[in-house]
């Protein structure tokens, strides 16, 4: 994976209970022969990580879904590719929904904006995205969502899968809200 900017590593503990915590990652960790490292590789040997997400993983993994409805997955991803995104997970806290990119598109091409209940995803360029809906392209500051967001808190970032260019939009949900279903209002 090439990273292009700061990065920030960082060892976390979450099991979704309560509130996450921050632990200590000194600089041995960040070996490649570290114990964990050869710990995760053990873990995950075998596996497709392809499709992880860090949203309502621990749900999907109990069988809780994860997804927008509670279709068949075939039938799941056709809806979400016609709304125009490559899959949608919703958690308490945040919904992360990823979108196609036209090949070779960097981050350096897009101009993501966030705003209290808006997002647009857009060529810097003009040009049309086939895979992204057209309301989120709108010159207009982009599509209504589903609910309301903490604008601040949200992020975006560039990633190549399979050799295609995806973006991941991560929307911080404002507290108590409620599950959207959906990405547009």
């Amino acid at each position: 994976m090439e990273i292009k900017g700061d990065c920030f590593i960082g060892r976390a503990f979450d099991d979704e209970r309560e509130e996450w915590e921050r632990r200590d990652f000194p600089v041995a960790d960040a070996r490649a022969d570290a114990l964990w490292v050869a710990q995760a590789k053990a873990a995950n040997a075998g596996k497709n990580l392809s499709a992880y997400r860090t949203s309502g993983l621990q749900q999907q993994m109990l069988g809780g879904g994860g997804g927008s409805s509670g279709a068949a997955p075939e039938a799941e991803q056709q809806q979400q590719q016609a709304n125009g995104y490559l899959s949608l997970t919703e958690g308490s806290d945040e919904v992360e929904v990823r979108f196609a990119l036209p090949s070779g598109c960097t981050a350096g091409a897009l101009a993501v904006t966030f705003g209290a209940r808006k997002l647009s995803v857009r060529l810097k360029s003009g040009e049309v995205m086939a895979n992204v809906h057209p309301a989120l392209q709108a010159a207009n500051g982009g599509a209504d969502l589903a609910g309301p967001i903490i604008k601040d808190d949200s992020t975006w970032a560039v990633a190549t899968e399979g050799g295609q260019p995806v973006l991941t939009v991560t929307l911080a949900k404002v507290e108590g809200s409620t599950i959207w279903r959906q990405l547009l209002a």
